[in-house]
């Protein structure tokens, strides 16, 4: 639940923060908190995981500047689109039906079968389309904001299409994002296609 999600992202993230807080002053140490680009844009079917990237994102950008002077420095981590065991039940049917059935028969009615449907296959057809596998990659980046003697705000692992799409939909006017993210939910499901023929000539 959304509830659950928010307790392990962003009120999890906080209590260990807060209880390593007064050993990182004295040390003069370095918090490396990973988020996700999903903490710029929001996408269709993941609304109550990016609104945690949000509050994330927005507690390293806070917390950075209420202990500047203080010897602490607060550093984020954005990763982007690995392939872990998160997106391993994307838009599975266990998963999601039964938070559907705990809706009013109102918001229920509102969606065809086919609507559903397409929205559960969505997410595993954008990770099929744009995840990379070498989460080193990630590592590289944490190390890179541990040893770094004048740390950047922020470290973004290597990407591609998935970066331009994140970002490129996080500085677009949202009018222009809204639009951009809808013509990709139409197209996903060809391209996905078009990717698994593809992937099995090679084969």
């Amino acid at each position: 639940t959304a509830l659950q999600i928010f307790d392990v992202n962003v009120f999890g993230t906080l209590r260990v923060t807060k209880k390593f807080l007064p050993m990182l002053k004295k040390s003069k140490g370095r918090m490396i908190v990973v988020t996700s680009p999903f903490g710029h844009v929001t996408m269709p079917m993941g609304v109550p995981y990016c609104m945690t990237k949000y509050a994330l994102v927005s507690m390293v950008d806070g917390l950075r500047r209420e202990c500047k002077g203080k010897g602490v420095d607060f550093v984020n981590i954005e990763p982007i689109a690995y392939k872990t065991a998160i997106t391993t039940n994307l838009g599975a049917q266990a998963e999601t039906q039964p938070e559907l059935q705990q809706q009013s028969p109102e918001v229920v009615a509102d969606f065809s079968v086919k609507e559903v449907q397409r929205w559960l296959d969505m997410p595993s057809q954008l990770y099929e389309l744009i995840s990379r596998d070498d989460v080193n990659e990630v590592v590289d980046q944490m190390v890179l904001a541990i040893r770094e003697t004048y740390p950047k705000t922020r470290y973004i692992s290597k990407f591609r299409l998935g970066g331009i799409l994140y970002y490129g939909a996080a500085v677009f006017p949202t009018e222009l994002a809204d639009l951009a993210i809808g013509l990709g939910m139409r197209t996903l499901p060809f391209v996905s296609r078009i990717l698994r023929t593809h992937a099995g000539k090679r084969e």
